[in-house]
């Protein structure tokens, strides 16, 4: 079966951005009928012409109207979905409503972008060509989960979660790679997104230090249903100063023994071993009453996440 070729440059790997196919050889762009007349060998003028030094991203396009076409050697990657309504029923940010709730909206927009940055990290040497459409899905991601959050904003412990999942999103396209390839037939590899490059227009916030603000509001809760952790932490010290004490004597003892007195040293050493583990134990209260915020934070986003999806890349 034909497949379409570029006229400038032979190429046959094609991505779809917006109305035109672009070639990966020499971006070239082509309208729609234009690429159903390289398939039918009628031959057409480009759109336009854009020399770009990269690679061809093994990604081929089936044209709508023409038969399939299909890759020389191998199957090719599947070429990253449009961001558009499908009648097909794909994924698609721009359905979520606020009827839909903040946790099915949370689901709805996660699951859809791993399957988004999966497909993406298929693809063995993609270009910014292939990378654009990706990016302006996770626009459209980032953009329907801070409106998730705005369903409840007095919903904390969602509303970290779905911040937390957009820093995430944040994460995976700034560690998003593309390739150019050079004269001697190898790879330039380089990350050309940067976070404030998915920031939402107008919006000047991190998604961290959204979160952060609803960390706050639990942090708050939390100290104020434990008064007693100021009054717990001065005596925990008290007792700590104190084993400190005795263990720093007991050290000294040990050093005044003889280098070569091993039965002497470990006898002191046995009797340090008890303030040792009571010193850790205290430690470890004292950490516990430290870290209750963060630790109440942690078992309420647990207590949550086993319904909500929660990205890590």
């Amino acid at each position: 079966m034909a497949q379409p070729t570029c006229e400038l440059c032979g190429s046959n790997q094609f991505v779809k951005d917006g109305g035109f196919f672009v070639c990966q050889g020499c971006g070239t762009k082509y309208t729609l009928e234009e690429a159903r007349a390289m398939l039918s060998g009628a031959g057409a003028a480009p759109a336009s012409v854009q020399p770009q030094p990269i690679a061809a991203s093994p990604i081929i396009i089936n044209v709508p109207g023409a038969a399939p076409a299909v890759a020389a050697q191998t199957a090719a990657a599947p070429l990253i979905e449009e961001f558009e309504p499908s009648p097909r029923g794909a994924f698609d940010p721009a359905k979520v409503t606020a009827a839909m709730g903040n946790r099915d909206v949370n689901n709805y927009i996660c699951q859809g972008f791993q399957q988004i940055i999966a497909d993406y990290q298929k693809l063995p040497h993609p270009t910014e060509n292939a990378l654009r459409p990706v990016t302006e899905k996770a626009k459209a991601c980032l953009a329907a989960l801070n409106n998730a959050a705005m369903i409840d904003p007095d919903d904390h412990v969602a509303d970290i979660l779905i911040f937390e999942n957009c820093a995430e999103i944040v994460d995976a396209m700034t560690d998003a790679r593309v390739h150019e390839r050079r004269e001697d037939g190898t790879y330039r590899t380089s990350r050309p997104l940067h976070a404030n490059d998915l920031r939402i227009p107008g919006e000047k916030d991190s998604w961290k230090a959204k979160a952060a603000y609803h960390r706050q509001f639990l942090i708050d809760e939390y100290r104020a249903a434990h008064p007693l952790d100021a009054e717990q932490l001065a005596e925990l010290g008290q007792e700590k100063a104190q084993i400190e004490a005795e263990l720093a004597v007991l050290k000294e003892e040990k050093k005044s023994k003889g280098f070569f007195n091993f039965s002497e040293k470990g006898e002191v050493k046995e009797r340090m071993r008890p303030y040792e583990a009571k010193l850790s134990e205290i430690n470890a209260k004292i950490r516990a009453i430290e870290n209750g915020a963060d630790l109440y934070i942690e078992e309420c986003l647990k207590s949550l996440a086993a319904s909500f999806t929660r990205l890590h890349f």
